[in-house]
């Protein structure tokens, strides 16, 4: 009595393993995107409500607030904008001691 074994051969076992892993490969780099995508959309989310909060606290304090009790320098003497150099510049006739003693 003579038994035949049937089974896969060499090259459908690498063809079936080369298919396999280009669609675990294509699997995992579309989980990969989809778990980044969610973090970025729950930072974004997280980020807005903390500016909404930040924004409604500032709204209330400054409704609240008394003129009495916002205090207003004069830096004009100190500093002032360059329109050529595009920024503000210090007083180049004022030290840094002299600086600092008119704050």
């Amino acid at each position: 009595m003579k038994k035949f074994f049937t089974a896969f051969s060499l090259v459908e076992m690498l063809i079936t393993l080369g298919i396999m892993s280009v669609v675990m490969l294509i699997t995992t780099l579309t989980l990969n995107t989809i778990v980044k995508t969610s973090a970025i959309a729950k930072y974004k989310t997280v980020t807005r409500h903390e500016i909404d909060f930040a924004i409604e606290l500032m709204d209330r304090l400054l409704s609240d607030s008394n003129i009495a009790d916002v205090f207003v320098f004069d830096t004009t003497e100190v500093r002032y904008y360059d329109p050529l150099l595009d920024k503000v510049v210090n007083d180049p006739g004022l030290s840094e001691e002299e600086i600092v003693d008119v704050y």
